[in-house]
């Protein structure tokens, strides 16, 4: 049982890192197209402090939610899952 929690704690570690990761990518494409939360919520039709909380890693977002994202900065569902916590912020573009 001991095993079974310190697998299910790493498990919760890397997801919330990936969601780190993801939240800085989406963050970086924000600030490099110079949009501010209050625009991108408006054109998306989603909360700005929806949008603030995933860019800071700390929402279990819907998929529904990254692909509304994702369109909205042509970006590439592919990269943003690929951003890491070494990379995100260098590669968006």
């Amino acid at each position: 049982m001991h095993k079974r929690k310190e697998h299910d704690l790493e498990f919760e570690q890397r997801v919330k890192a990936k969601l780190q990761a993801i939240g800085r990518y989406l963050y970086a494409l924000r600030h490099s197209r110079g949009k501010s939360l209050k625009a991108v919520g408006k054109s998306i039709k989603m909360s700005p402090a929806l949008i603030s909380k995933i860019e800071k890693g700390g929402h279990n977002f819907k998929l529904t939610q990254l692909f509304r994202l994702a369109k909205y900065y042509k970006a590439s569902i592919k990269d943003i899952f690929k951003a890491d916590n070494e990379t995100d912020h260098l590669s968006a573009k």
